[in-house]
């Protein structure tokens, strides 16, 4: 294969990938722009300019998927619960 030759086809490859990146491949929606979330959307109580903190944890996936499942019978996310059970803890000292 000639060097002009391996050239064209990588920028085919690139342009086919960039395609379908954005989703112009055939049969695939067109990718919308992403949306920026803001504060009130997500949920973060930014007040005063102070950023909310992330907190991770790691839990048995029995538990997790128990937590999970809490969630969508009370209609609520694992976040709320999660932040509902922090506050009450907190306010009870």
């Amino acid at each position: 294969m000639s060097n002009l030759t391996s050239v064209s086809r990588r920028k085919k490859d690139l342009s086919a990938s960039d395609d379908f990146v954005k989703g112009a491949q055939p049969g695939f929606p067109q990718a919308e722009e992403p949306v920026k979330a803001d504060a009130q959307k997500t949920g973060a109580k930014e007040k005063e300019g102070v950023k909310p903190k992330r907190l991770n944890i790691d839990l048995h996936p029995e538990k997790h998927k128990n937590l999970k499942a809490l969630a969508v019978a009370e209609g609520t996310s694992v976040k709320k619960i999660v932040e509902a059970l922090i506050d009450q803890k907190l306010a009870s000292q």
